[in-house]
């Protein structure tokens, strides 16, 4: 966390299952599941309570459709982002919460373990590296029903050619 960073500063992964009652929303209207989530991480403590109070507090990152699951990245209280050098090792490395929402209208949420960090970290490093120079949040990639993604202009040809992403988590 750099110096101008605030202390709960965080990234958000927000995870919805195919048999989430919050499936189509998830791709089509975000930003509802989004407050959906910070509340249940506030009610939680996994966030500062006054982050649904000031809407400059988070911004959204990305959002990523495969065929079982839609991945949508929220930085919360994240004043060093730059997305100039996001795409640099060692940039853009945050603390990483997790709120999953699975069959019906079950959701979960829970700090995510350092392997689960660094990886959330690194595909969201190697987004920004992919969509390439002068390009802003939020990023958005479809992968549903074998769509290939199409990368135009990045930042390095070596992970241009990278194919998967968060599908796996």
């Amino acid at each position: 966390m750099s110096g101008s960073e605030r202390p709960g500063a965080k990234r958000v992964l927000i995870v919805v299952s195919r048999t989430s009652n919050y499936w189509a929303e998830a791709w089509t209207a975000p930003a509802n599941l989004m407050s959906t989530s910070l509340r249940l991480l506030q009610d939680q403590e996994l966030i500062p309570p006054t982050t649904l109070d000031d809407p400059s507090a988070v911004t959204f990152v990305a959002k990523e459709r495969w065929d079982v699951r839609t991945f949508l990245v929220l930085d919360i209280w994240h004043a060093a982002y730059d997305p100039d050098t996001a795409h640099l090792p060692g940039q853009n490395e945050l603390p990483v919460v997790v709120v999953s929402f699975g069959r019906g209208e079950a959701a979960t949420a829970y700090r995510a373990g350092t392997p689960t960090e660094n990886r959330v970290d690194r595909e969201l490093r190697d987004l920004h590296d992919r969509t390439g120079p002068g390009s802003r949040p939020p990023f958005e990639v479809d992968h549903a029903d074998g769509k290939q993604a199409v990368i135009i202009g990045p930042w390095s040809l070596r992970r241009a050619s990278r194919g998967r992403r968060w599908q796996d988590m």
